[in-house]
């Protein structure tokens, strides 16, 4: 029982069919995996609470968009994900009150230590801070504590770390 049905064409494979979430960051796009974003329960909850059963959605707004899809090769579940936040380029989960260097050190972060690459990141003190900034916002634990680790001896002396702490909420 390696797949999981979908349409009377083909089915998903379940371990090896990836799901993806797209962002708009001040004025790019990002698709990246969903997989690692479910570690936090700010995303996790979103991806329940929003997304529903995506499956099951037709973009109501764009009829040609659905007379497309049915005529595609992969059917009509394609038109599917029309609607849904965060599964098209059209339609992707604003995040607001993050910049694009922000966004692109926190992925950086997180995308390599989900594949065993932390060693030899290379992200500059400042890029930890994003890190640290949106793992707090968003609740990773476990990139928040990287992060921390990170930045505990990085910290000048004409940046003392009880500013950051305070402000990040880490405790000795």
């Amino acid at each position: 029982m390696a797949e999981s049905t979908v349409s009377s064409r083909w089915s998903r494979h379940v371990e090896f069919y990836i799901h993806t979430v797209t962002f708009l960051v001040e004025d790019h796009l990002f698709r990246i995996p969903r997989e690692p974003l479910e570690e936090s329960t700010v995303f996790r909850d979103m991806f329940l609470l929003s997304q529903g059963d995506s499956e099951t959605v037709v973009d109501e707004r764009d009829s040609e968009t659905r007379e497309d899809a049915k005529d595609s090769e992969i059917g009509e579940d394609q038109s599917a994900s029309a609607t849904v936040e965060g599964q098209s380029d059209t339609c992707p989960v604003t995040l607001p009150c993050v910049s694009k260097k922000e966004f692109e050190s926190f992925l950086r972060a997180l995308m390599h230590r989900q594949h065993g690459k932390n060693k030899g990141l290379g992200l500059s003190q400042d890029q930890w801070i994003s890190v640290l900034k949106l793992s707090t916002r968003w609740k990773f634990d476990e990139l928040r504590n990287v992060a921390i680790q990170q930045l505990d001896p990085a910290f000048p002396a004409s940046y003392p770390s009880n500013q950051i702490g305070a402000r990040f909420r880490i405790q000795d």
